[in-house]
This record gives C-alpha cells, structure tokens and sequence, in this order.
C-alpha cells in the first residue's frame, strides 16, 4: 500500500510538472511537435536517473556533494537529450540554450521528486548503491 501511494504521488508531481513544462518547451521551439517528445523522454530517464546516481555514488559522500554530483549528472543528460531529440540542429544560440536550460531544470525535478517519492529506501536504490563498490 505504501509503495502504491508513492507511486501515485510521484505521478501526480510528474503530471503537474509536464503540464508546466509544455509551454516552455513549446515557445523554445516554436511549436509543440517535437517538444511533446522532449518532455516524455526527460520524464522517463528522470525517473531512472536516481538508480544511476546510486550507482555510482560513493558512501564516504556528504549530502551536499552527491546533490552536486547529481545536478552534474543531470546537466549532462538534459544536454545529451536535447540534443537527440533535435538532431543537433537549433535555428539559433537562444533556442538552444532555452532547451537546455528547460531540459536540465526539468530532469533535475523529476529526479529529485523520483528518488524522494519513489525509489528511497527500495531495494533497487539500495543494490545499485552497493554494487560498484561491493563487489
């Protein structure tokens, strides 16, 4: 039951913040073709994202670094998705940067929204933070 309403509120916060997102991305590209796309693929390699993050993380870490760690992490994935789903092909510098900036700031919300409503304390974060270390 715990894990079902988890799962519901992280829905809920995905919905409200994909909701959000349409626009933004819609007005950076000048249309919401290709921008639906861009939001569902950011949408659901956020939700994966935390279990990365576990991965690869280190124990000895403070708070603090592995939240710089993950922004970092973040970063690198919304440039990378952005620019899959565009083909690396922007018409200007500005739309380019309002893409990236739209696509960081929401893969890093959805992360943070996943790994706090969904993936703390489950057995799949706790195996993915012992792996690379523990074995």
């Amino acid at each position: 039951m715990k894990s079902l309403l988890r799962l519901a509120a992280f829905l809920t916060l995905f919905s409200m913040i994909f909701l959000i997102s349409i626009p933004v991305f819609a007005q950076a590209e000048g249309g919401e073709g290709s921008s639906f796309n861009l939001i569902w693929v950011n949408g659901l390699v956020a939700f994966f994202l935390p279990l990365v993050i576990s991965f690869f993380k280190k124990q000895s870490w403070s708070p603090q670094a592995t939240r710089v760690f993950a922004l970092v992490i973040s970063g690198v994935v919304g440039v990378v998705t952005v620019g899959s789903n565009s083909g690396w092909d922007f018409a200007s510098t500005s739309e380019f940067f309002k893409l990236i900036i739209g696509s960081i700031t929401e893969i890093w919300v959805v992360a943070q929204v996943a790994y706090l409503s969904f993936w703390k304390g489950t057995t799949p974060e706790a195996k993915a933070s012992d792996a690379l270390y523990n074995s």
